[in-house]
């Protein structure tokens, strides 16, 4: 139960629900446009750490400081607390679509 609950990115810590963390994380790639090993690359993370991120595992602070100075415009706060405070307006508009686009596909 528990693999088929984590490779759907929700934890059972989160009651059934995916993680605020996790969906952040693939909002933030696929307003990017990148597929997931692209983007782990891009951000300085390996494939696995990706992965087990946006299925619910926390991010850690490291991980979080290296998305920030290689993605510009996005801060710490927002992959760690959805603080979008921060955020430059382009990736704000890039992150409204990607939401979008993700809450089609869950309809």
């Amino acid at each position: 139960m528990r693999s088929i609950l984590v490779s759907m990115g929700v934890r059972r810590e989160t009651g059934g629900r995916e993680s605020p963390g996790a969906r952040r994380l693939r909002l933030i790639r696929m307003a990017h446009g990148d597929k997931p090993a692209v983007w782990a690359q891009r951000i300085g993370l390996t494939v696995t750490q990706l992965s087990n991120f946006e299925n619910g595992y926390p991010i850690s602070k490291k991980a979080a400081i290296t998305m920030a100075n290689r993605i510009p415009g996005l801060t710490t706060d927002y992959i760690l607390r959805g603080v979008d405070a921060g955020l430059t307006v382009e990736l704000l508009r890039r992150l409204e679509r990607a939401e979008k686009e993700l809450k089609s596909g869950e309809s």
